[in-house]
This record gives C-alpha cells, sequence and structure tokens, in this order.
C-alpha cells in the first residue's frame, strides 16, 4: 500500500473493535494510512472502537501526523472533534498537531478553514501550550498558519511575556493583525503602543484589508463605528481609533461622491 491508497480502505470506524489489520495500519510506514487509522478511534466522537492502552502512544503518534488533506470531509470532521475534545484531556497532543501541521497549512484556503473549525482549541490551550507552539515554530509558519492572531489576539498577558522574553516581536504582532475590523484589533493594539508602535502604524495595519459586497460607502460607515465602539469599549486605544477615524473619514468622502457619480450616471 502506497500513498494515494488510503481512499480505499473505507470508513474504519463502522467497525465497533480493534482489529488486528487497524493495530497493522495505524504503524503503517504511509502516513495517509496511519491518518486514516489515528481518526478512527471513538476518541471524543461517536462511533469507531475503542482505543487501548496499550496502542495510545502509536495513536499520538499517528495523529500528530494527521494532515486534513489525507481525510475525506468526514474523517476531518472526526480530526477536528477529536483535537477538541483532546484540549482538556490531552492538551499537549493538540499543540503536537498545531506544530508538526502548521506548515503544512500555510496560506491555503484549507489553512484558513482549519484554523477557523479549530479556533475554539486554539483559544482554550493552557498557556503554557500555546507559547510551546508559539516558541516551537518559525515566525513565517507561525503567521501563515493563522495561529498567531489566535493565541497573541485573545491572551494579552502571553504576548506581553513572549515579547518581553524576545520569543515574538513588534513585526510578528502587527502581522498576526487580520488587517479587518475584528479581535485582532482590540487583542493586539493595546500590546502595541506599550510596546512604543505609534497609533498611526497600528491603525494603517488594522485597515490593510477589507471585504465589503454592495455600498463601499455603507462599508466604511461600518468600520467608522466599530472603532467609535471601540473607542468606548477601549479607552486606551482612543488614539489609535482616532487614527483609524480619520482615515476611514477620508475613504468615506471620497466613496461617497463616486458613488453619487454613479447614480447619476444611472449605474
Amino acid at each position: 500500500m502506497v500513498e494515494g491508497d488510503a481512499a480505499q480502505i473505507g470508513e474504519l470506524w463502522v467497525r465497533d473493535s480493534v482489529t488486528p489489520m487497524l493495530r497493522e495500519l495505524l504503524v503503517h510506514p504511509c502516513s495517509e494510512v496511519r491518518t486514516l487509522a489515528a481518526v478512527t478511534f471513538n476518541e471524543g466522537v461517536d462511533h469507531g472502537p475503542d482505543l487501548p492502552d496499550d496502542l495510545r502512544p502509536a495513536w499520538r503518534a499517528a495523529l500528530t501526523g494527521a494532515h486534513p488533506n489525507h481525510l475525506s470531509h468526514h474523517g476531518s470532521w472526526r480530526l477536528q472533534q477529536i483535537l477538541k475534545h483532546a484540549v482538556a484531556s490531552d492538551p499537549a497532543l493538540c499543540a503536537d498537531w498545531f506544530i508538526a501541521n502548521a506548515a503544512a497549512l500555510r496560506w491555503t484556503s484549507r489553512a484558513a478553514h482549519t484554523v477557523e473549525s479549530l479556533s475554539d482549541v486554539l483559544r482554550d490551550l493552557p498557556r503554557e501550550q500555546k507559547r510551546r507552539v508559539c516558541t516551537s515554530l518559525i515566525k513565517e509558519d507561525l503567521l501563515a498558519s493563522g495561529f498567531a492572531g489566535e493565541f497573541l489576539a485573545t491572551d494579552e498577558t502571553l504576548t506581553e511575556q513572549l515579547l518581553r522574553d524576545g520569543a515574538v516581536d513588534v513585526d510578528t504582532l502587527l502581522s498576526a493583525m487580520s488587517g479587518l475590523r475584528d479581535f485582532t484589533v482590540e487583542g493586539l493594539a493595546s500590546a502595541l503602543l506599550r510596546a512604543g508602535v505609534s497609533p498611526t502604524r497600528i491603525a494603517g495595519r488594522a485597515l490593510s484589508s477589507r471585504q465589503w459586497t454592495g455600498s463601499e460607502a455603507a462599508a466604511l460607515r461600518n468600520d467608522l463605528q466599530f472603532f467609535s465602539a471601540l473607542s468606548e469599549q477601549r479607552p486606551e486605544l482612543a488614539e489609535v481609533c482616532a487614527e483609524a477615524a480619520g482615515q476611514l473619514g477620508h475613504e468615506l468622502d471620497v466613496a461617497t461622491a463616486k458613488e453619487k457619480q454613479e447614480r447619476l450616471l444611472g449605474w
């Protein structure tokens, strides 16, 4: 059996007992086969056999290397459920999985989907495991996998510790901001200000990307409302919010004039 053959095996979790074949598949030389075998067990998910204690070391090794691309849609869902269960029962396993798979998830749509589906796992990891992931990955993998935003923007204590220890720098924090008006602005702006980054630079990064449908002017008004609310909720970010509002106000004037002209032309 070689790479690509795993899809022919079928859904092993339909059986409720550990067969000799399943034992062999769990330590098979082919990573795709090991991945399928790993998600077969009913660890935090219905269906499939119980995991015997003697197979747990091999199972942990196989699951750590389980790449979503090697699984069917349902198999990938089982992997997600297993990791969500493990965040409480075996958080080190979750951290091992994130470390092992960060590079493979870089800048792909699957990375975005995986991070979205596992955001609770990333955020609920104990701080020492978050720190281990952050310090084990190179900067490019930490950022491109999407893990940086989930870890650093949701745990200000961790962020301060990593900055103080030199494990991350302000450029990493700026890059961890999505560029959209979301949790990464509130979660990282305070740490950046304390690290000496100017409100202008932070606001520029917070406004570096925009997604909208329909009226651009309406989208800009929503962005202005975001920063107005943030300024009220987090007074220490008032300068950042004011910088952002100034830029947005100019863009709103331009967009409003453009849309008015388009209406006059019947577009």
